[in-house]
């Protein structure tokens, strides 16, 4: 009887202890603090989207590659050797700065899903003509 009382104890105090320090967390940083913090997430983040465009590029069998993950690049527009990629089924461009559609997506034949969310378009409407393989954007 005294066991499982002492592990119900135990088990209370144990719960208290972390969300005192999950308080500390989240109340404990000042805005300045959190706002470093997020700022050197974002610049990891982006120097793992560079070195994911390096290799990209360097890759010597651009028919083998299928999908294209560009978020996050700063990007302003599409790159040019994204159209070297005649087998590419998925492009992520989410995250950038993209003002428009490159119109050679189109010859792009085997793409199928294109994530072009938040970005910074200068037209209001959207359009991707001839291309009949899109099934997610």
């Amino acid at each position: 009887m005294i066991k499982p009382i002492i592990l119900v104890l135990l088990l209370v105090v144990f719960s208290h202890s972390i969300s005192q320090a999950q308080r500390r967390w989240r109340y404990g940083w000042t805005q300045a603090q959190r706002d470093s913090l997020n700022k050197v997430h974002e610049e990891k983040t982006y120097k793992n989207v560079l070195d994911r465009i390096e290799k990209y590029k360097s890759n010597t069998r651009k028919d083998t590659i299928t999908t294209l993950r560009l978020g996050g690049a700063r990007l302003t527009s599409i790159p040019d050797f994204v159209f070297e990629f005649i087998n590419l089924k998925n492009l992520d461009i989410s995250n950038n700065q993209v003002l428009r559609i490159d119109k050679r997506l189109n010859r792009l034949d085997s793409l199928k899903a294109l994530n072009i969310s938040n970005n910074k378009f200068q037209d209001r409407r959207l359009r991707i003509k001839k291309n009949k393989t899109i099934e997610l954007l």
